[in-house]
């Protein structure tokens, strides 16, 4: 199954999150869980960090609530808010170039 993890930064959350951002991103790459898209969430200047958007797949929520709650962005609070929702990729919507495989 896929999951989407939509973050929203908490307030203030910068400087923690250049602080965890090498953590963060060696715990990305290797990760148990795969990961078929992820990066950061930015403002309306086009640069600024406000989240993070994370695609995995996964056999259960409970697994990617896991692999979210040890993530160093939740553990050093750089995360306000945490969303994880199930994803169901459309045939008639695929990416170009593809980045998920369609499974409906």
């Amino acid at each position: 199954m896929y999951w989407v993890i939509y973050c929203i930064d908490a307030t203030q959350a910068a400087e923690r999150r250049s602080a965890a951002l090498a953590a963060h991103s060696t715990y990305i790459k290797n990760s148990s869980i795969s990961i078929a898209l992820a990066g950061p969430l930015v403002g309306a200047d086009g640069t600024t960090a406000i989240g993070s958007l994370i695609i995995v797949t996964a056999p259960t929520r409970n697994e990617v609530q896991h692999f979210i709650n040890n993530d160093p962005f939740q553990t050093e609070k750089v995360w306000g808010q945490v969303h994880i929702e199930q994803f169901i990729p459309s045939l008639k919507q695929q990416a170009n170039p593809p980045l998920l495989q369609a499974t409906v």
